[in-house]
């Protein structure tokens, strides 16, 4: 498990631990309903696409889902309440596993997208929201939800562009901050991986009326946004379906009426980070479970899920198995490209651009260097500005700053043992009008866990 891997996951579980100074759970999702102030914003956009989501589930026959980076359970308990399907979330908080436990009585699993713990064709539908973009390895992970998908994938992402020119400026702006915005993909990428057929569409059309809104215009701007054929012209991000059977289409479950009132309603109570009460065993059905190094099946041991052949243990927190390996090597290239030909034999071409798609999202993990050359490109292709900043051509960083708040951020860095006790920082600045130690600096950091740049991890210097 990479460097990035392990800080994102420590990011979620504080991020799923999160609660309001009333003690209120902080929801990902608008759980507790149309402008509830306990739920990250944006709710119409967040909605809109759900509604999209069960929209197209609806008129397909699946009776298992699994939801991979499922978050605290929400899709999966709609798919269940409307649906009937046995639906299993997946995330790499285990903290995220006991929320959907906690709140809706979901089964939960905790892994490494690049290694699901599950049986090829565990599950009859594979769902992957808003999360791929945000994976330290994007091939292997869209190859694991092919694989243990029976009848059908579906992946959504915001970060789907078909223009060269914005793939450009994204390589080179792209850092690895925890849960950052990773991976941009082109269409052609899942035709690529799934194969010929798939159906991609917008995920929604037209921009949300300003927040807090009245439930009716919310209801009325849900359906408008997602009531187009087709791509959906100027419409947000992807939605990407893949069919690995014909025959799948059936007549709607549900009414669009039914789904919408199920999506706007409140689903929980606004409650604290909670324990619920529950049996030994909760919906998890184990025979799906498979060591996600050795692919053997599991087995209880002792308040654990162990391999087959006694060599992988993992720990179970409230009934949601942590199915990952810390000390879990990366996949390397070679390793990807004996498992392409063994599920593609015969398609070189194929397997080569699959590779070559693979490096395209390689990001360098964490960084042990200590001292910054900033008039070698090399080193200065590993941090990041912000719009505030204007490049001037030079041999070095030189900008003319538009703004009050400019900012440049390193690549992820390990420290020494200990941490530092002191940095150095030499820059020049130059504005005729002003004195030269008129502004003042900030230098902030995030460790392990930490949510946000905030002023308790601060310096400010002259």
């Amino acid at each position: 498990m990479g460097q990035y891997t392990r800080m994102t996951r420590a990011w979620l579980q504080e991020r799923y631990r999160r609660t309001s100074d009333d003690g209120v759970y902080c929801a990902h999702q608008p759980i507790y309903g149309l402008g509830n102030p306990w739920t990250e914003p944006n709710h119409l956009p967040r909605m809109a696409r759900t509604y999209r989501i069960l929209r197209v589930l609806n008129r397909l026959r699946f009776d298992s889902l699994l939801d991979v980076g499922g978050a605290e359970g929400t899709l999966c308990r709609l798919v269940r309440d409307l649906f009937g399907a046995d639906a299993t979330s997946g995330d790499l908080s285990p903290e995220a596993g006991l929320r959907a436990w906690d709140l809706f009585e979901v089964p939960a699993v905790a892994f490494d997208s690049m290694r699901l713990p599950f049986a090829d064709g565990a599950f009859d539908f594979v769902l992957c929201s808003e999360v791929i973009e945000h994976v330290e390895w994007p091939v292997e992970s869209l190859l694991e939800l092919e694989r243990v998908a029976r009848c059908a994938v579906l992946v959504t992402s915001e970060e789907v562009e078909s223009d060269p020119g914005i793939h450009a400026e994204h390589l080179r702006e792209r850092v690895d901050l925890p849960h950052a915005e990773r991976n941009l993909f082109h269409p052609g990428d899942f035709e690529l991986l799934f194969g010929d057929g798939i159906e991609l569409a917008a995920e929604f059309v037209g921009e949300a009326p300003a927040e807090p809104v009245e439930r009716g215009e919310a209801e009325a701007w849900i359906r408008k946004a997602t009531d187009f054929e087709g791509s959906g012209e100027g419409g947000l991000g992807a939605v990407i379906l893949h069919r690995k059977l014909k025959g799948l289409e059936c007549a709607p479950k549900r009414s669009d009426e039914e789904i919408l009132r199920a999506l706007m309603g409140p689903m929980a109570e606004p409650v604290g980070v909670v324990r619920r009460e529950r049996a030994s065993e909760h919906g998890l059905n184990l025979s799906r479970l498979r060591c996600p190094l050795s692919g053997s099946a599991l087995q209880r041991v002792d308040g654990h899920l162990t391999s087959a052949d006694g060599v992988h243990s993992y720990a179970i927190e409230g009934e949601v198995p942590s199915l990952f390996d810390e000390r879990a090597l990366d996949p390397s290239r070679a390793q990807l490209h004996e498992q392409l030909e063994r599920r593609w034999p015969g398609q070189g071409k194929r397997i080569r651009q699959t590779l070559e798609l693979r490096r395209r999202f390689e990001l360098v993990d964490a960084s042990s260097q200590s001292d910054w050359d900033f008039g070698e490109q090399a080193q200065r292709e590993l941090w990041r500005t912000n719009d505030q900043l204007e490049p001037i051509d030079g041999d070095a960083f030189h900008w003319r700053v538009n703004g009050d708040d400019p900012w440049l951020v390193s690549p992820m860095l390990l420290l020494p043992e200990g941490g530092v006790d002191r940095m150095q920082i030499r820059m020049r600045v130059h504005n005729p009008d002003y004195p030269v130690d008129a502004g003042q600096g900030q230098l902030r950091w995030l460790g392990e866990g930490d949510l946000s740049f905030d002023e308790a991890n601060c310096l400010t210097f002259a």
